[in-house]
């Protein structure tokens, strides 16, 4: 919270949210918060389809994004434990048998020290900041660390999720916003309702990642499958979690780990060369893409819980329709499909949902 900041740094707090203002409108940052999806109920699923580009996939309310890949379409679903084979048995039904399914254990956001980001531009390259990581300064392994416990759900509400929807627009931004939610909605004491409710998921937060937009980038976007014994890919994960260029790292429970970078593509061949020889892994393949072959992000699906049966309800989701939005001048792709924007969220929490919990 930036009142904490303003007593650890002793700068007013309007300072600190003019600090973050022109960070997000000049510098193009933006803070995305990294929770732990099991410790909400949910499984991140990663589904792969060779040479076909889809537009359309099933259980479209429950994907987080559809990516054209140089290898096809890749999906990526959030969906709840007890429906992951209801998932498979859709998309066979729809698409048939996709090419890959992976049921992964854990997504963790990278999270690079910030020095890393301020160097300078010359010392950005991908190959040097490889070199660089192996001297990282020590980051608090509870961001980085894969969870390894049960699927449990720790939501109470629509308030909890509302929190971790904004934190996933911009965790810098998450409780001022859910605050001025609740008190457009006429809900009494909405700052202490926040708090209340951030201490029901202040277990699955995991820290937040610094994310750079740049105009002049040339960046694209690689997801390395890496197929290799459990202390290979927990080594790597460890590496690239304070990568520079790494953006999230995800584990399967065989060994699998699948890593994205955002990489100018000059440099794919050296990277997932690194990748491959740091530990001997069995195989890397890659799904390669630019940001335009995101056809299809979604931030957390907070409209698919039920608050009265206080559960994720998988076949009574609300059916999403697709078309293009406006968004934020920061997101690289100005055509980018999205599901829903920020307005369309609070129009969907109805005042008597949030009053539920007054």
């Amino acid at each position: 919270m930036q009142v904490e900041m303003e007593r650890e740094l002793g700068i007013p707090q309007p300072s600190i949210s003019r600090f973050f203002s022109v960070l997000r409108e000049r510098a193009r940052v933006r803070f995305r918060l990294d929770f732990v999806h099991r410790l909400i109920g949910l499984r991140v699923i990663a589904v792969a389809y060779e040479s076909t580009w889809l537009r359309s996939v099933p259980a479209i309310d429950w994907a987080s994004s559809i990516n054209h890949t140089n290898q096809g379409t890749l999906v990526f679903y959030r969906v709840p434990e007890e429906n992951v084979q209801d998932l498979m048995e859709l998309l066979k039904k729809s698409l048939g048998e996709p090419s890959a399914f992976h049921v992964l254990d854990d997504l963790v956001l990278s999270k690079p020290s910030i020095q890393y980001y301020l160097a300078e531009r010359y010392s950005q390259n991908p190959l040097m900041a490889l070199k660089e990581n192996e001297g990282h300064p020590p980051v608090d392994p509870r961001l980085l660390l894969p969870y390894e416990g049960e699927t449990m759900n720790l939501v109470k509400d629509y308030v909890d999720l509302y929190l971790l929807m904004r934190g996933e627009v911009d965790a810098v931004g998450a409780l001022v916003e859910t605050w001025s939610a609740l008190t457009t909605l006429n809900v009494s004491r909405a700052k202490r309702k926040v708090l209340y409710h951030l201490s029901h998921i202040a277990g699955a937060m995991r820290g937040s990642k610094a994310i750079l937009y740049d105009s002049s980038s040339n960046s694209t976007l690689v997801y390395a499958f890496v197929e290799g014994d459990r202390r290979c890919t927990n080594d790597l994960t460890r590496y690239f979690s304070t990568y520079l260029y790494s953006v999230a790292m995800m584990k399967e429970r065989g060994g699998l780990l699948i890593t994205i970078f955002s990489i100018p593509p000059k440099y794919i061949p050296s990277v997932l060369s690194f990748v491959k020889d740091m530990c001997g892994a069995f195989r890397v393949s890659s799904h390669v893409l630019p940001y335009a072959g995101i056809f299809f992000r979604q931030v957390l699906p907070i409209r698919n819980y039920d608050n009265r049966s206080k559960r994720w309800d998988f076949w009574n989701a609300g059916m999403l329709e697709m078309m293009k939005k406006d968004v934020p001048k920061y997101q690289a792709n100005s055509d980018l499909v999205v599901e829903m924007t920020a307005e369309d969220y609070l129009q969907m929490l109805s005042s008597e949902a949030l009053r539920e919990i007054d």
